[in-house]
């Protein structure tokens, strides 16, 4: 028979599979937790910060705000989707297109400045 427990195939657990790594513990989660709290609780406060809310100041605001939820991104997909812990290649296909997207973030808010500026 074959023992199906979680941490008896390589890869899983303490186990020597090639891949094999220790899981991140109970602290690790909730400390990513908190920082996807703080980020968002920093959205938040952008969105309403006084020094944002004038037009000429909304594309900073746009940025920021683009900004932390492309790090928020970053933090799920690099620890809960565990590609922390994954083959480089499926790493460089996550980030790619993150650093596509942080540039197009600064091509859009430029262009908006440009626009608010006409």
């Amino acid at each position: 028979m074959t023992d199906h427990r979680h941490g008896s195939e390589p890869g899983h657990g303490d186990s020597a599979g090639a891949a094999g790594h220790a899981h991140p513990t109970v602290k690790t989660y909730t400390g990513i937790a908190l920082l996807l709290f703080a980020i968002t609780a920093l959205e938040v406060w952008f969105s309403v910060a006084p020094f944002l809310q004038p037009p000429d100041r909304r594309p900073l605001m746009i940025f920021l705000l683009l900004a932390a939820a492309t790090i928020k991104f970053a933090i799920v997909v690099g620890w809960f989707m565990h590609l922390k812990f994954d083959a480089p290649v499926y790493r460089r296909l996550f980030v790619a297109p993150l650093v596509v997207t942080i540039l197009a973030e600064g091509v859009v808010v430029w262009l908006t400045q440009i626009h608010l500026r006409a």
